[in-house]
């Protein structure tokens, strides 16, 4: 039961005693590991000396990385991971497969390793097999019978099924390092599962007995166990799916394109499922699709009649029979579409899956979605990606809620979807009326590029703009050529009310809707978009907390700083910027002393009286000087935001210096004066179209206004009279005045 090797010492041979005598001998390791055997040695009894028997001293060092591989008999075979992953489940298509090399010993360069990987049943390959490593290209060889070595090639005999490479003598491969070799084929062209017996062997430096691979176990392209490797599938190479249009409620055309990699005979069931949403006849008419290709509706019936399908509302499946006689040919693409009803909510693209049982079976597999956008909608081309048309930005603000004052109305709007042409109607803009028919509407964001997309009024032609019903507050006016995620951004003029919010309006919305089409189809080209309530900016504007707001309308009777420049306090304020801050009795926009404001813009004389020109802030002296107070105007236009709201807080009086003091205010509104105290006057003044307001507030005296030498002139603003008087408590002396006759008469009392 045991190896014995005996040697015999020549006869002329000697051995001293105390020497070290060695020797060495070769054997061929056996083919399976071992431990290292307890080695003896000793003396036999026919010899002139005989040495009792002793066990053998071994070295215990570790040889080429195996712990105790110097001890003799020490043996250990090759081993690897060999895990074997293919990239393609597909039957008769192009496949990799990769496997997980890596030895527990290394190899040095001289040393040959052959690789033989055996039973890849099924496999297509030329006899030269072009192969890489994750190492680079330059890993495994093949020695032709003439000696020729070449790089990245295995060899492939088909007659058994084996694939043999060698790894390159030049190479030194650490140990455990993965080679990772990779090698091409095609793949069977009958389906078959992953053959059971696929070995890897080793010879030369390493030797490794036959050993099963590793199979993954995992999907590919949703294949079950599609990773492991050879097997084979039938497949629809081509398995594509789109619509018509994205669009709630809409008629719409599902696209189905398929090419098998397999004959598909009479009788097979193709069942299109995941249609979740659609609502469909059943039976579910088919027709050809308007691409170029071979039209598939005709290979599929119900019963004996071509061209349909049978739906199942249950499962949002579409099963496709093909017909008697009829079968789809293999490599060959078919095209087909059905009509559906889209839901009327929004929904993403379902995931939409195909198989085919019966006559052939083709395992589950998503079909590939058309990612195109479509009427502006991201993937609207993906089947059953449903969008409802709406402003999904839909933002509006005002620039004044001041009464009776030419007011800028900003509107932007984003929109969900494309639309060729789009009345928009935005509602609710109550007690607001517009400075001109038709209304005029200016993009406000990049006006040369987008002008265009506001048409002309109806019935005015080279006049963008639209159309006001002012009963309703609402403003109807027609965009082209409308972009999905664009803004637009657009105002328009409305002249405020001469009051405040009437409680019984402050809390409706405003609203906007649209209606019009797009390119879709003849039959998808309406889009209605519903309804819906804007929302309202609510910032400060002109010192009115909530002023941006258009339903908010005020009689400002007690101006905030912000008043001034529009939102919040004015910086760097200082005496002589023609603005009455805290602690100023006036302002005439200088330090220069002797012109009745001191340099420290105390009064210098009493009543306090000043100078004022086109260039000043009239609205701030007005409402800021002590009571008795003259204000003196220089001849010329008075036109600006702080010429054109005037609040009276206490009695001072406005004269003329000369002829020539005109206000004229913007072609939307007169001048407006807001009278919050008694014994106010102007003196030789020219209106072209004023409104006198009384104030919101209680007052302690009665209001009283009087004008002398002034002139109401004729104004072209539509309702509007040269003198406009709205409120109550108030006593209002016009002497040696003249008033015009206008649009809006001479004197209207509101």
């Amino acid at each position: 039961g045991f190896s014995v090797l005996t040697l015999f010492m020549c006869a002329d041979a000697q051995v001293l005693g105390g020497a070290v005598s060695s020797f060495a001998f070769q054997i061929t390791n056996p083919a399976i590991a071992m431990t290292s055997p307890s080695l003896q040695i000793g003396g036999v009894d026919d010899v002139p000396i005989v040495f009792a028997e002793q066990e053998m001293t071994k070295p215990g060092l570790v040889l080429d990385t195996v712990p105790l591989g110097s001890d003799p008999l020490m043996i250990v075979t090759g081993q690897s991971q060999l895990l074997m992953t293919q990239s393609n489940p597909v039957a008769d298509a192009v496949n990799t497969i990769v496997v997980d090399l890596a030895f527990n010993v290394p190899k040095y360069q001289g040393e040959v390793q052959y690789i033989t990987i055996s039973g890849l049943l099924g496999a297509v390959m030329d006899p030269d097999v072009p192969m890489t490593s994750t190492l680079g290209t330059n890993v495994f060889c093949r020695n032709s019978t003439e000696g020729v070595l070449t790089r990245g090639i295995g060899a492939w005999d088909a007659a058994t099924n084996r694939l043999t490479f060698e790894i390159c003598a030049d190479l030194e491969i650490e140990t455990d390092r993965s080679l990772g070799a990779l090698f091409y084929f095609r793949n069977p062209a009958v389906a078959q599962g992953s053959p059971a017996n696929i070995l890897v062997q080793g010879r030369g430096s390493v030797y490794l007995p036959n050993t099963p691979v590793i199979k993954p176990g995992t999907a590919v392209e949703g294949v079950p166990q599609g990773a492991d490797p050879l097997k084979a599938v039938y497949w629809f190479n081509t398995r594509n799916i789109g619509q018509q249009t994205p669009l709630a409620d809409k008629p719409n055309v599902i696209t189905l394109t398929l090419h098998p990699n397999v004959l598909v005979p009479a009788g097979t069931k193709v069942t299109v499922s995941g249609l979740f949403g659609a609502i469909v006849a059943n039976p579910t008419i088919l027709a050809a699709s308007p691409a170029a290709g071979n039209n598939g509706h005709q290979k599929f019936c119900v019963g004996a009649t071509a061209a349909r399908g049978a739906w199942s509302g249950s499962s949002a499946s579409l099963i496709l029979t093909v017909c008697a006689g009829q079968s789809l040919l293999k490599d060959t693409e078919y095209r087909l579409t059905f009509g559906v009803t889209n839901p009327s909510q929004y929904q993403e693209s379902p995931d939409v899956s195909i198989q085919a049982s019966n006559g052939v079976v083709v395992p589950v597999a998503l079909m590939i979605r058309d990612p195109a956008s479509l009427v502006g909608v991201e993937f609207g081309s993906s089947p059953l990606r449903i969008e409802v048309p709406t402003f999904v930005t839909r933002v509006v603000s005002q620039s004044t809620p001041l009464s009776s004052a030419s007011n800028e109305i900003l509107v932007e709007l984003i929109s969900n979807v494309d639309m060729d042409t789009a009345t928009v109607t935005v509602s609710g803009l109550l007690d607001s009326k517009p400075c001109e028919i038709p209304v005029e509407i200016t993009m406000v964001q990049d006006p040369g590029a987008l002008q265009k997309s506001v048409q002309d009024a109806p019935g005015y032609p080279g006049t963008p703009g639209g159309l006001w019903a002012e009963a309703d507050g609402v403003l109807e006016f027609v965009l082209t050529g409308l972009v999905s995620s664009s803004g637009y951004l657009f105002s328009f003029n409305v002249r405020n009310p001469p009051a405040a919010t009437r409680a019984d309006i402050v809390d409706i919305d405003i609203t906007v809707a649209a209606s019009g089409t797009n390119g879709v189809g003849a039959a998808e080209r309406t889009v209605a978009m519903p309804e819906a309530v804007m929302t309202k900016l609510a910032g400060e504007a002109r010192g009115v907390a909530g002023g941006q707001d258009p339903r908010v309308v005020v009689v400002e009777d007690d101006p905030q700083p912000g008043f001034w420049n529009g939102t919040g306090a004015r910086s760097g304020a200082t005496c002589g910027d023609g603005y009455m801050d805290e602690g100023e009795a006036c302002d005439d926009g200088d330090v220069a002393p002797g012109d009745g404001c001191s340099s420290t813009c105390t009064c210098e004389n009493s009543p306090c009286s000043i100078r004022l020109g086109v260039s000043s802030p009239l609205s701030s002296a007005v409402a800021g000087m002590p009571a008795g107070s003259i204000l003196e105007l220089e001849p010329g236009t008075y036109s600006t935001e702080n010429h054109c709201y005037l609040i009276f807080k206490t009695g001072i009086s406005i004269m003329a210096v000369a002829e020539g003091v005109v206000f004229d205010c913007s072609s939307c509104a007169n001048a407006a004066l807001v009278l919050a105290a008694a014994n106010v006057l102007f003196e030789g003044v020219e209106f072209r179209g004023l409104s006198v307001m009384s104030s919101s507030g209680e007052v302690a005296k009665r209001r009283s206004l009087k004008f002398t030498d002034c002139t109401f002139s004729g104004s072209e603003r539509d309702e509007q009279a040269g003198l406009h008087i709205t409120g109550a408590d108030m006593t209002i002396t016009l002497v040696t005045c003249t008033v015009k006759s206008n649009k809006g008469g001479g004197v209207h009392f509101e």
